[in-house]
């Protein structure tokens, strides 16, 4: 029997925008695939207690281009299918000026974001081109939208720009083939990737936007599931979610 019930794979899945994606498929009944690549017993259960519904739970570092494959095939073999990809792994922010970093740290910035990308888009994207459907979804960032870098993330900044340009040749790549790209851009959010940013420094961006609450996880995960079941939204867009605007990659 043709398993009809839709699949989505989330990278960083037990990251604050990856676990709140999983949970807002999995309320729109999809198969949630959630890889991940180091996580303590305690953290996972209480991802799985958000996803009652047969989730499945892979160790995964995307960074290795054949582990990532050996995991799609994996994946693939389990669930039958793959309708939408959503990367949503990030490498630590380094907190430095670009040109304080040397090369090593720099090249760190694109490792899991960037590099990651492209080895999980890349096996994932040849089953969605047999099925001739699919979505392929990257989080990148208002930072670049932006003329100003705050918190010293430069690199983090440019890591999410190269992001972008993959994203936007994926979408020429791909949409021949009925496959749709696209980016979601959320604001700062206060989750384990700025933990290591003082409080009033969070204070102050709120204190900037009027007193305007940050943008949590879960509003980013609204959207990018808002942006999967509109079939009239097309392929090779990025959506800003702050404003709810939309533009080309």
């Amino acid at each position: 029997m043709t398993n009809t019930r839709k699949v989505v794979v989330i990278s960083g899945g037990m990251g604050g925008v990856g676990r709140a994606a999983a949970a807002a498929f999995a309320r729109e009944q999809y198969r949630t695939v959630v890889l991940y690549r180091h996580s303590s017993e305690e953290d996972l259960a209480t991802v799985k207690a958000l996803l009652p519904d047969e989730p499945i739970f892979i160790q995964c570092d995307i960074r290795d281009a054949q582990e990532t494959a050996r995991t799609i095939d994996t994946v693939l073999s389990s669930t039958g299918r793959i309708d939408v990809a959503v990367h949503t792994a990030v490498d630590p922010i380094m907190r430095e000026k670009l040109l304080m970093m040397d090369a090593a740290g720099f090249r760190s910035q694109f490792e899991t974001g960037f590099f990651g990308a492209f080895n999980l888009f890349r096996p994932i994207a040849a089953i969605m081109k047999q099925q001739k459907s699919g979505t392929l979804i990257g989080i990148t960032s208002s930072a670049i939208e932006s003329s100003s870098t705050a918190a010293r993330m430069g690199a983090y900044t440019v890591g999410k720009i190269a992001l972008r340009g993959l994203l936007r040749e994926l979408h020429r790549e791909l949409s021949p083939a009925g496959i749709r790209v696209l980016a979601i851009a959320p604001d700062l959010m206060h989750t384990r990737l700025n933990a290591d940013l003082p409080e009033k420094f969070f204070e102050t961006v709120v204190g900037h936007a009027g007193g305007r609450a940050l943008m949590t996880p879960e509003e980013v995960a609204g959207a990018i599931a808002a942006l999967c079941a509109d079939a009239a939204i097309p392929s090779g867009m990025s959506y800003l979610v702050s404003s709810g605007t939309m533009a080309p990659l």
